[in-house]
Parts: C-alpha cells; sequence; structure tokens
C-alpha cells in the first residue's frame, strides 16, 4: 500500500473529528485558504502551521494530537538522546 501523503493525511485527520475546512479554520487560527493549500498539496505546512491544526484536531477528537503523528512524511520526531546500551 502506497504512503500517504501530507496533504490526504491532514485532510483524513481532518475528516475524522468531523470538520469542515472552515471550522477548523476557525479553530485552528488560521486562514481557510491555507488548510486547503495545503490539503491539495498546493504548499506543505510550517511548523506554527502545523501545530496550531494539531492543536486543534486535538481539542475536537479529545485527544492530543502530535505534528508528526498528523504530518509523518514531512516531520518526524528527534531520536532518543539516552546513552546507547544503558
Amino acid at each position: 500500500m502506497a504512503r500517504k501523503t501530507t496533504a490526504q493525511m491532514m485532510r483524513d485527520w481532518r475528516l475524522g473529528a468531523g470538520l469542515t475546512q472552515r471550522e477548523l479554520a476557525r479553530r485552528a487560527c488560521v486562514a481557510r485558504a491555507s488548510i486547503s493549500h495545503v490539503e491539495t498539496g498546493r504548499t506543505l505546512p510550517s511548523i506554527k502551521f502545523s501545530q496550531r491544526i494539531a492543536r486543534a484536531l486535538g481539542a475536537s477528537l479529545g485527544t492530543p494530537v502530535a505534528v508528526h503523528d498528523l504530518f509523518p512524511a514531512t516531520f518526524k520526531p528527534l531520536p532518543s538522546r539516552l546513552p546507547q546500551g544503558k
């Protein structure tokens, strides 16, 4: 199965939360057009935009949403800083 794009992931999360682009934009304090641009693959999300979207979706879903969960192809979690073998 092909890996989902950032655009597909954001749309799937938004629809899973039962939100329209306009509702998500209002909750995240971003422009609706910005959501459309990311969902159509026209632009990649910035860190600040991604954080706002993750917070808004998390509030709608009732559970925290991490930026790297929402946009895995764009933002990856940092590797652990723990020493190896300890």
